[in-house]
């Protein structure tokens, strides 16, 4: 799930999505482009750590654990938890960039 102002650095885009039929190739388009936002590209190239990616990213999905405390970035809000721990998060970076042949 997105955090709530996960899209809120894009002017407009509540409205542009309003418009749009959810379908998980959006999903997927979606999920490029915020990745895109938090560094990947930088991440891909080693210029960010799986860390600094790791906690970039759960500033967009709040089910995502900010850090080894495995709390969410917006947990204070007391709506938002991490969902998956944040060992996990950092193993699954690693096989991605491996696998990407970075």
């Amino acid at each position: 799930m997105l955090a709530e102002d996960g899209l809120s650095v894009y002017p407009g885009s509540r409205e542009l999505l309003s418009n749009l039929v959810y379908s998980r190739q959006l999903q997927d388009r979606m999920a490029l482009r915020l990745a895109n936002d938090a560094g990947m590209s930088s991440w891909m190239r080693g210029g960010i750590s799986d860390h600094d990616f790791a906690h970039n990213l759960s500033r967009i999905w709040a089910g995502l654990p900010k850090d080894a405390s495995n709390e969410s970035f917006y947990q204070k809000d007391g709506v938002n938890k991490a969902h998956i721990d944040y060992g996990v998060v950092i193993a699954t970076l690693g096989e991605i960039y491996e696998r990407s042949g970075s």
